[in-house]
């Protein structure tokens, strides 16, 4: 957050000009002059729309990012690293999808991924749906399973896609009620892919927010 400048009003009226070097923003006006960060608690008056292509993601911690790019970021196994970072989704506007994207390396090198959150306006459910493109083949025996991740490390599969060949395009959709979560894609043994509750396969990728 950038301060502009204060607003002075009278007679509850105000007018207010200023400069600034960036090609896309957002403007707020909020009663705290010393504002350094914004989340769903900042008290505004006003909040103008968000530049086309970008969506108000708030981490948890400084720095507050705006951006709906992710990457993957692969691991050796699933064991390793099991930490996933959450997409703060309490920040997610409701009853709107926010879009993120994420390309993959390892088994799922050159296939594409879009993903779509969105919080219901009624309800504690949130919905995800991730549309694959340009999917690689999966192994033999091998299917590719999508999981949501809470804040205390609990697993919880959203959907699989056994991939067969010449098949380029699939798509998961599920929903999910927890409050926050992460998004986790990993290659699991076809064989246990129905009775398997926690990664023991290869992790293909962990959603990111770009910071």
């Amino acid at each position: 957050v950038t301060s502009l400048g204060p607003v002075i009003l009278a007679n509850g009226t105000g007018k207010f000009t200023a400069t600034t070097p960036l090609s896309k923003f957002m403007l707020i006006a909020a009663p705290e002059g010393t504002l350094t960060a914004y989340d769903p608690n900042t008290k505004v008056f006003f909040r103008s729309a968000v530049p086309e292509g970008f969506a108000v993601i708030p981490h948890s911690t400084a720095p507050v990012g705006e951006t709906v790019g992710a990457t993957a970021a692969p691991v050796a196994d699933a064991t390793a690293a099991a930490t996933v970072p959450m997409l703060n989704i309490p920040a997610y506007k409701k009853g709107d999808d926010t879009k993120l994207k994420v390309d993959f390396t390892g088994a799922m090198s050159g296939a594409r991924a879009n993903i779509f959150i969105e919080p219901h306006k009624n309800g504690k459910e949130t919905e995800v749906k991730m549309v694959f493109h340009d999917l690689k083949e999966a192994p033999k025996g091998q299917a590719y399973i999508l999981w949501a991740v809470s804040p205390d490390n609990q697993f919880f599969k959203l959907g699989q896609i056994v991939n067969v060949k010449d098949r380029n395009e699939a798509e998961i959709k599920a929903n999910t009620t927890l409050a926050d979560f992460g998004l986790l894609v990993t290659m699991e043994d076809l064989a246990a892919v129905k009775t398997v509750v926690i990664p023991a396969g290869q992790r293909l990728g962990v959603i990111q927010l770009i910071p």
